[in-house]
């Protein structure tokens, strides 16, 4: 279906605000589905693409698509790569979202009827297949380079609330010699109040500022409830604000290695340099808990207990 090619990847590239391309696109109107072969999504200066997939298969409304309408009810990545880059002069490669235009003349009718305003996203399930994040983090010496891989997960909507899992097998540190346990996500969020849009920027900020504050924007709008599990045991609880307040509570807690932690993190995340430089190392426990607000993490309780500590000479 080469007529559908052009005309999908210029309205995907439009509603994303990055340049989209495909290898191939095939589509059944009777059989209710489009597949689109070699995906890629353009990173925000940088040369690393954002996202990759081998393929993506969507289903689509055949009563719709017969009156020339698109309505994704379910979608399935296969092999997608998530390529997260820190930028050394800060930023990251997320692209922004582009100032709403005018229809053009290609939008108000093309010759498959894939014009920009017949087509919506009502997709009810969302599933991925041999996943992989990857984050970049250029704003230190060096290359830092993280993955969770191979990665399963499932996005099920029901009404306004929608259901969350992923599973990561191992989180990896691709730059050393490093691996540290798997990663497993449980949780809801209202998808009535997502907000994917919102730009946080502040040249005199730290270079994570505004990742961490899209994060945490993103945590807020969402009211997400989650259980997050990772590496030999640490857990984290989210629990939504009441619909009138914008913050959140959380607790993280379980096993600590503070020389694992130093090497698991990237250097935009600053711990106290003798973490980082190695000189103090022990085993133990953490339990922290707060708030997430839109702009900041606040603790109101944070008990780290350590043993078989050692300090190490300074050579």
């Amino acid at each position: 279906m080469s007529l559908l090619h052009q005309p999908l990847e210029r309205k995907l590239t439009a509603l994303i605000g990055a340049e989209v391309s495909f290898e191939k696109v095939k589509m059944s109107l009777l059989g209710g589905w489009i597949e689109a072969w070699g995906v890629s999504i353009a990173g925000n200066l940088s040369t690393t693409p954002l996202f990759t997939a081998r393929r993506i298969r969507a289903e689509i409304s055949v009563r719709h698509a017969l009156a020339k309408q698109f309505v994704v009810k379910s979608l399935v990545l296969e092999q997608p790569i998530f390529n997260i880059v820190l930028h050394a002069t800060g930023g990251n490669n997320f692209p922004e979202r582009p100032a709403e235009t005018p229809p053009t003349a290609d939008d108000e009718e093309s010759s498959d009827g894939a014009s920009s305003s017949n087509w919506s996203f009502a997709a009810q399930r969302v599933t991925i297949t041999d996943g992989q994040i990857h984050l970049h983090d250029a704003t230190a010496r060096g290359m830092y380079h993280a993955s969770i891989e191979p990665i399963t997960a499932e996005f099920r909507q029901q009404g306004e609330q929608a259901q969350l899992s992923l599973e990561g097998a191992s989180i990896v540190r691709r730059d050393e010699v490093l691996e540290w346990g798997r990663i497993k996500l449980n949780g809801t969020c209202n998808t009535r109040r997502v907000c994917f849009s919102r730009t946080v920027t502040g040249a005199s900020q730290p270079k994570i500022t505004g990742l961490l504050k899209q994060t945490l924007h993103w945590l807020i709008d969402a009211q997400l409830q989650a259980t997050l599990e990772l590496g030999g045991g640490i857990k984290l609880e989210i629990h939504p604000p009441a619909l009138a307040e914008q913050s959140a509570t959380f607790k993280l807690e379980g096993p600590l290695d503070l020389a694992e932690l130093a090497a698991v993190l990237p250097p935009s995340v600053k711990l106290p340099q003798f973490f980082t430089d190695g000189h103090i190392t022990g085993q133990g426990n953490v339990c922290i808990e707060g708030a997430i607000s839109e702009d900041a993490l606040r603790i109101s309780q944070c008990t780290i207990r350590l043993s078989e500590v050692s300090a190490k000479a300074h050579g």
